[in-house]
């Protein structure tokens, strides 16, 4: 276990390597809890700076490592008063959003907090459409999300049909059809 204030995009790093090297395993998915409070390659006087050069570097690991990375954020003050959560309601760095593949965004209004429900909303989405619009059970207590239904379609295609940027490839486009095929 890494304290909250030293861990860095390198010492994961260095710490997956020696895995690899000991045991020879290869993560398919890195898990970061959480990427905004890791701790920056380079001092930066102002922390969006930090916590872009956070994000850019785990995405260079993630490609660099052929495998998915998956961490997660907070929204700003004004997100926090819409019924989805959309890309402007970033905290703090709106860049970090620059160099990812997909953006979940998960909302919950008090009632919803109350009837273990909430709304998961497709903010980006470079290997297929966004600007989806889920309704979904939440049990906190298991940490389990169930996705229900679709609120909003929008009609821009499937998976791998489109999309802002360029198709995975690899394992990662493996496991983003693994998890897409979850969310229908």
């Amino acid at each position: 276990m890494v304290s909250k204030k030293s861990a860095s995009v390198d010492r994961l790093r260095m710490f997956l390597d020696k895995l690899r090297e000991t045991s020879g395993f290869i993560p398919d998915v890195i898990m970061v809890d959480y990427a905004d409070i890791m701790r920056p390659a380079f001092n930066n006087p102002e922390k969006r700076h930090g916590i872009e050069g956070i994000y850019e570097d785990l995405e260079a690991m993630a490609q660099e490592l052929d495998c998915a990375l998956w961490t997660c954020s907070q929204t700003n003050r004004g997100g926090t008063q819409k019924e989805f959560v959309e890309l402007d309601s970033t905290s703090e760095a709106f860049a970090k959003c620059f160099g990812a593949y997909l953006i979940l965004t998960l909302q919950r209004s008090p009632e919803d907090k109350v009837a273990n429900t909430g709304k998961l909303f497709v903010a980006k989405n470079r290997n297929g459409p966004d600007g989806l619009l889920f309704s979904c059970f939440i049990d906190t207590g298991k940490g389990r999300i169930d996705v229900l239904r679709q609120i909003i379609k929008n009609d821009g295609g499937s998976p791998g049909s489109g999309g802002s940027g360029t198709p995975f490839d690899g394992r990662r486009k493996d496991l983003w059809n693994l998890c897409w095929s979850k969310t229908k």
